[in-house]
Parts: structure tokens; sequence; C-alpha cells
């Protein structure tokens, strides 16, 4: 497999689990809103954020999530804006993980964050390296 290809496929899982994570945000502000009173009161007897807040995040994440596969999409053509939105993409995933790894530190981990945020980071740095990479070719074919 090419870098390309490689860096085309992290960027489309990454997208896909943002999107992913986006929707069940935006499903769980509507069922609190639908839900019974007794429901909402659970929700925030388990320390759960207000429900608009869900929505936000929701609608960020998914946001995140279609960056990075509209980046693995226009970088099929190996150009320079391909590249330059899969590293936007990439600067987006790395500051939720930075913010994650913060608001983590003050609550406390347990295995799921460290397995979610392990898998994130070994996505981020594959994506990486193979970007560097395509753009390594793309100024060498550019000066030859």
């Amino acid at each position: 497999m090419t870098p390309l290809r490689i860096a085309r496929t992290s960027l489309v899982l990454l997208g896909g689990l943002y999107v992913v994570g986006g929707l069940a945000a935006v499903a769980t502000f509507v069922q609190m809103r639908a839900g019974s009173a007794e429901l909402a009161v659970w929700f925030a007897s388990n320390g759960m954020p207000p429900p608009t807040r869900f929505l936000v995040i929701g609608l960020v994440y998914c946001a995140v999530g279609l960056t990075s596969v509209s980046a693995a999409r226009v970088l099929r053509r190996n150009n320079l804006r391909g590249l330059l939105l899969a590293s936007f993409s990439i600067v987006l995933v790395t500051l939720d993980v930075f913010v994650d790894l913060y608001r983590r530190r003050i609550t406390g981990f347990d295995w799921a964050d460290v397995v979610g945020t392990g898998l994130t980071c070994v996505l981020l740095l594959l994506t990486a390296v193979c970007l560097v990479q395509s753009r390594r070719r793309v100024n060498q074919t550019m000066t030859a």
C-alpha cells in the first residue's frame, strides 16, 4: 500500500469514529429532550452535562468527522489542497485529544479512555507520517 492510501484509510477511520460519536451525542440530546422527566432526573443525578452541551458537542464531532472524510476524498488527487485539508483535520483531532486528556486529568481515567485515546493517537501518528511521505513525493514531482 502506498502512503497516500494508508493516510486516506486512516482519515476515513478517524472521520467515521468522530461522526458516530457525534451522532451518539445528538441522539442523547434528543433522548433527554423527548424522554420523561424521570429520565432527565436520572441523567442529571449521574453527572451528565446539560442537554444543550450534548447537541453542541455532537455537531462539532460530526463536523470534525466530515472534515476528515472529505479530506480523504480530496486527497485522492494527491494535490496540495488535499494535503492542506488533511493536515487541518489532523490538527482538529489532535486538539480534541489534548482537550480530552486535560478534561480526563481532572475527572480521572478509566480503561475505555486509555484504549480510545491510544487508538486515536496511533491513527493520528500513522496518518501524519504517511502525509509527510506523500508531501515529499509531491514536492519531488514538482521540482523534477
